[in-house]
């Protein structure tokens, strides 16, 4: 069984457990960490108090923050995510009333709280996230805005300026 995909993935686990880190797992078992953390939340699932852990280990240093806008029960909301782009796991998230300044920054206290201190966070260009990003991180903590937001509002005004289609 040592071979086998389960076999490994349940010593991940229990070694996980007892305070081996991803990095040294990986380097045992000639995986990355990020396959490693993946491994073990199969088995795991979110649900335990030492999952969170295993996401600040593999965490890249970067965040992709983006929100989306929803209604629930005829009620609007703001969806917050964070994800690390590089291991494409959750790092945090929060249903909130209005994607403003106030609640960019609760946003990103939240991100801090559970632990997570990014390089960069990578954002579509809400001008709520030019004052929170150094307000909760510090100058040391770069924003980048998103290349597909970027290149989306670009196709959108040269829509709307050059209405020949051959031209565009």
């Amino acid at each position: 069984a040592w071979n086998s995909f389960l076999g490994v993935t349940l010593w991940l686990c229990l070694l996980s457990y007892h305070g081996v880190s991803c990095e040294v797992l990986g380097r045992w078992f000639g995986m990355h960490k990020t396959t490693v953390y993946r491994r073990i939340l199969t088995v795991a699932g979110m649900n335990l108090g030492w999952v969170p852990d295993l996401a600040r280990e593999c965490f890249s240093g970067v965040a992709n923050v983006d929100e989306l806008y929803v209604k629930i029960a005829g009620v609007c909301y703001y969806l917050f995510v964070a994800v690390d782009p590089h291991t494409g796991l959750l790092l945090h998230w929060a249903l909130l009333p209005s994607n403003g300044f106030f609640y960019c920054l609760w946003f990103l206290v939240g991100l801090r709280s559970k632990g997570f201190s990014p390089k960069a966070i990578v954002t579509d260009g809400l001008s709520g996230y030019v004052l929170a990003i150094p307000l909760c991180f510090g100058l040391r903590c770069k924003h980048q805005r998103c290349w597909f937001h970027i290149l989306r509002n670009a196709c959108k005004k040269l829509k709307a300026k050059v209405k020949d289609p051959h031209l565009r």
